[in-house]
Parts: structure tokens; C-alpha cells; sequence
């Protein structure tokens, strides 16, 4: 297999990305060392999703996209963008794809402090220079669940204080979701370091994610309510831990 080609590019905020190019596949990849691991991953992303694949774990699978953890074990996420409307590649020649979107709304969560599985890579394929697929490459978030995975039995109330501190400071900081839902939120219980009675949230799969100035109340109840049919999902346990999120969203939120 002959070595890519190399060169570098900016990607905001004076960040260098470094530029592979791999047959029809042009990525951009966060640093050498990512570069290095990730280099059998950039070559062919599309082994991610064969059937049978020894080192891969189908995730999600739609019409739009598909997900799948990469590793034995797990070490990262990679999202592949589908041709789901036949006007996609031409849209894509006047703006960034899908993926490349996804990616720097990432790297504008971590500046702002926010929890999200930080991207190292994004690349798109193209087919008589016209952008047909790209790719999103992201770090493995170990020992997370799923909120939709945990809400049946009803999450702790560190696991609530923990979503609603992580959708406060998303709201204060000027980011809206139009795609907020129990899916798109991991937790961790016991925190970073495993400490009893603390947990952790992540938001992921952030293509619903938009930035302006200020996030105000019309769309701040708009965002949450899109949350609460998640929770609403399972009566019993979900309207208890509504209720007890939104309390504690109102603690934190400025």
C-alpha cells in the first residue's frame, strides 16, 4: 500500500490539521500521532461497515448515516454520511460537508468547556470532483451508556445532574440542538476518576448543533421539550426523572 500524500491546513481558531490524501479519500487529521494510529481506519473507512468485520461493532445504521466503533477493544467512532438526497454533492461544492460540520462543532464544545467525544479526523470521498461521501472520525468515550439505555430503570440523580449541567452549559454558552435526545446524550456513573455517587455527560452525534450569540427561552423550551419525548418514552420511571432534571437545569442554567 503506497504512503499518502501530505501537506497542512488550518481548521479555525489557528488550528493545523494535518492533510492525507489516500486514493480518493482527502482527510484531515488533528495531529502525526492520530495520523499514524488511525492510518489502516483512513485507508478504507468503508471496512468499518462490511459484514463481519473482526475489528468493528455496528452501532447505527440508517438511510443518512452509519456508525460503527472501530477497535478490540473500542478506541474510536467513526460516522459515515450517506448520498441521502441526490443534490447533497452539489450543496457540498458551496459549503463544508456534513462530517467536516460535525467535526468543528466538536472543537467548538471543547473550547467552550463542553463534554463531547473530541474528533481527530474527518474526510470526504469524492467522484468526478463532486463530494459523494465524508467521514467523521472520533475518540471511543469508555465505559459510557447510552441516557436512552439507562432511562428504563430510572437514572440516578447524579446521572440527571449531570445531563442537566451539560445542557446548561450548552445552552450559556450560545449552542441550540434541534436533535437533543436521549440518543445523542452518553453518561458515565461514577465520574471521571470513578468517584462514588458523581457521573458524567457527553453530548455526541452533533449534526443538530448551531451557535449564535445567546440561546433565549423560546428555544431553550423548544430544545428540552424535543428531550422530554425521550423520557417520556417510560411513564413511570421518565416523568419522575423529568421532573428532576428540569429542577436541576434551573439551578444551573444563567
Amino acid at each position: 500500500m503506497s504512503e499518502p500524500s501530505v501537506s497542512c491546513d488550518c481548521c479555525g481558531a489557528g488550528e493545523v490539521l494535518r492533510v492525507l490524501r489516500y486514493g480518493r479519500w482527502v482527510w484531515r487529521v488533528t495531529t502525526e500521532e492520530a495520523a499514524a494510529e488511525l492510518a489502516d481506519l483512513l485507508r478504507d473507512p468503508d471496512a468499518a461497515f462490511r459484514a463481519g468485520s473482526a475489528d468493528a461493532q455496528s452501532l447505527k445504521h440508517d438511510r443518512g448515516t452509519s456508525v460503527a466503533a472501530v477497535g478490540r477493544p473500542p478506541r474510536w467512532v467513526v460516522k459515515r454520511y450517506h448520498l441521502a438526497k441526490a443534490l447533497n454533492p452539489m450543496k457540498d461544492l458551496l459549503r463544508r460537508t456534513a462530517a467536516e460540520r460535525a467535526f468543528r462543532s466538536a472543537r467548538a464544545l471543547e473550547q467552550a468547556g463542553i463534554a463531547t467525544a473530541p474528533g481527530l479526523a474527518f474526510g470526504v470521498r469524492r467522484r468526478m470532483g463532486l463530494p459523494v461521501c465524508s467521514c467523521l472520525v472520533s475518540a471511543y468515550l469508555a465505559g459510557t451508556r447510552p441516557l436512552v439505555e439507562v432511562l428504563p430503570d430510572g437514572p440516578t440523580d447524579a446521572v440527571l445532574r449531570a445531563v442537566a449541567t451539560l445542557l446548561a452549559r450548552l445552552h450559556d454558552a450560545g449552542f441550540a440542538n434541534r436533535d437533543l435526545k436521549a440518543n445523542n446524550i452518553l453518561v458515565r456513573e461514577g465520574g471521571e476518576g470513578g468517584e462514588q455517587g458523581s457521573a458524567t455527560a457527553y453530548l455526541v452525534d452533533l449534526d443538530g448543533l448551531r451557535r449564535g450569540r445567546c440561546v433565549g427561552p423560546s428555544l431553550r423550551r423548544k430544545n428540552l421539550a424535543r428531550l422530554r419525548r425521550s423520557f417520556l418514552e417510560w411513564p413511570k420511571a421518565g416523568r419522575r426523572a423529568w421532573d428532576v432534571l428540569s429542577a436541576y437545569y434551573e439551578q444551573h442554567a444563567h
